[in-house]
């Protein structure tokens, strides 16, 4: 009985809320944490998440019963907490669950059945190594030895370091740090290739070094934690398990109250999990009294639609924000979808969203369940928290992804479901 109990949903929520009220408000609320709690919200909240619990999937047998839960914990449980504890807009957070909700049943269609001709898993992993490889020595070749390594510095150096690099590296860094390098290390992992791994996990600590881009140095490690979840028969179970053991120990951290402590604590509790929920109901408030944006900088506009806007829309909200239109506020599917058509723009994303699902569980009938997770998880993530959809899926790499999926040779599939 415990187990399911501290397995529960709502056991993370509550454990959000007491978070945010001991923790992120008092250090954080100089950034627009408010602590303007409902208890109607609250009693509504605990409503939404017993029926979530019942909804989801709560055994792994496609990618996307895996996915949906990693979408519910991010950045959907989050905003819950938001919505109660800073009494936010009722009906931008029902959009959100009905749009989620819309996702959780549509992926069940059959949209596409593609399988192309298939590449060797040892040639694949070898062509992804090498390719890491070479753009360290792109970087090393411009760059030199100027590296930076402390997280404290990043956002002093980012700017400084990407002017100094050519235009290409804006497409090329995601692919390698979010599709390439993560892919490599899971079948590295299937392969037992130890030396491999070190090699990857030493590339992406110099790419960070190089480019100020934090995910890039802890994506092997995801990758490595994903890898130990997802082989488990109870994955959607050890995922929740995960979560509030990181839950746990950021409110550990937090109480320590050393910069050291509190930064490492951030990074998670705050910077993964409650900004994005955050930007998701900034952009609504925004969009909801100025112009949308109607996708006009997207290419398959045509440049038809004109841009309303003298800045990018990221630049914009750092402005509402914090005051800075030097700040960079981007978000994912959920805020970015009402950014460009209101509600309707959400609904056409739950939709293509949905259609994603629905091809990477087809793709997971040939190739496995683990591996479609493995190598979709990243620029999956990114989705969800910092990314509008049609850049995750050109710039971020997802149909790159889904397409080495499709390329992949069935010849040790079976190895990482052992």
């Amino acid at each position: 009985m415990l187990p399911r109990l501290l397995n529960h949903s709502l056991f993370a929520f509550f454990l959000l809320i007491i978070g945010y009220y001991y923790f992120i408000v008092p250090i954080f609320g100089y950034t627009g944490f408010q602590w303007n709690f409902s208890y109607i919200k609250l009693l509504e909240s605990i409503l939404i998440i017993i029926l979530f619990e019942k909804v989801l999937p709560r055994k792994c047998d496609r990618p996307s019963d895996f996915i949906l839960n990693i979408h519910f914990l991010l950045p959907i449980l989050p905003m819950l907490v938001l919505y109660t504890v800073s009494n936010r807009s009722r009906i931008f957070m029902y959009a959100v669950l009905f749009c989620f909700y819309i996702i959780i049943n549509l992926r069940n269609t059959s949209f596409f059945n593609i399988r192309l001709r298939k590449i060797n898993q040892n040639f694949l992993m070898n062509a992804l190594i090498l390719i890491c490889l070479i753009y360290v020595l792109i970087l090393f070749n411009y760059r030199g030895f100027k590296l930076n390594f402390n997280f404290f510095d990043i956002y002093m150096y980012r700017a400084m370091y990407s002017d100094s690099l050519p235009r290409f590296f804006n497409y090329l860094s995601p692919l390698v740090s979010k599709v390439f390098l993560p892919a490599a290390v899971f079948l590295c992992i299937t392969y037992r290739h130890k030396l491999a791994i070190l090699i990857l996990i030493i590339s992406s600590t110099l790419i960070f070094g190089y480019t100020q881009h934090k995910g890039t140095f802890f994506y092997p490690l995801f990758v490595i934690v994903l890898y130990n979840i997802i082989k488990s028969e109870k994955a959607i179970e050890q995922l929740k398990a995960s979560y509030l053991f990181l839950l746990a120990i950021c409110m550990l951290f937090f109480y320590f109250e050393n910069t050291i402590s509190q930064f490492i604590a951030s990074v998670f509790f705050r910077r993964a999990l409650l900004v994005p929920a955050e930007l998701n109901f900034q952009y609504f408030e925004y969009f909801s009294i100025h112009k949308n944006v109607f996708w006009a900088n997207n290419f398959f506009t045509f440049g038809l639609i004109d841009y309303p806007y003298d800045l990018p829309t990221a630049n914009i909200m750092g402005d509402y924000i914090n005051k800075n239109a030097s700040n960079y506020a981007n978000t994912g599917w959920i805020g970015s979808g009402f950014m460009h058509f209101h509600f309707i723009g959400l609904f056409i994303y739950s939709v293509v969203i949905s259609i994603v699902m629905s091809v990477l569980d087809s793709l997971s009938k040939y190739t496995g369940i683990r591996l479609v997770i493995a190598l979709t998880f990243i620029p999956i993530l990114t989705m969800f928290i910092s990314s509008d959809l049609p850049t995750t899926l050109i710039t971020h790499g997802l149909i790159i992804s889904i397409i080495i999926v499709m390329c992949i040779s069935p010849l040790k599939i079976h190895k990482y479901e052992e």
